[in-house]
């Protein structure tokens, strides 16, 4: 598959995930949410799905720059930034923080995501 595949395919995985990541976060806000443990699951899931195809695809991209081994910095950073959006939703239902504060953490874990892969400090 060419670069520019795995290029699309990563970035509507990171959009997809935030979506989900938004809707997830405005979801454990309502009180309601109780009633619907099919809506929590469908977004757990969405979530799920949207980290695996960000992960394979960014691996792909990893590949296609020819970087197989001796991953610069970067590359760590990127693995904890997926790892940190990987399990915010936990941050999501545990915490008491207002929602614009939890989707405000969220959209700083994006931008530092953001920062890495268009600078991509050695």
């Amino acid at each position: 598959m060419s670069y520019e595949f795995y290029k699309v395919l990563h970035l509507v995985a990171i959009i997809w995930m935030f979506v989900s990541l938004g809707a997830h976060g405005l979801f454990a806000s309502l009180s309601s949410k109780a009633e619907r443990p099919d809506l929590a699951r469908l977004l757990a899931i969405s979530h799920g799905l949207a980290l695996v195809v960000a992960l394979v695809a960014g691996f792909g991209l990893l590949a296609r720059l020819g970087i197989l081994a001796g991953w610069p910095i970067w590359v760590f950073g990127k693995l904890g930034i997926w790892f940190l959006l990987g399990g915010i939703t936990v941050f999501y239902k545990k915490s008491q923080a207002p929602v614009a504060i939890k989707l405000g953490v969220t959209v700083l874990i994006g931008i530092c995501g953001v920062l890495l892969a268009v600078l991509k400090p050695v």
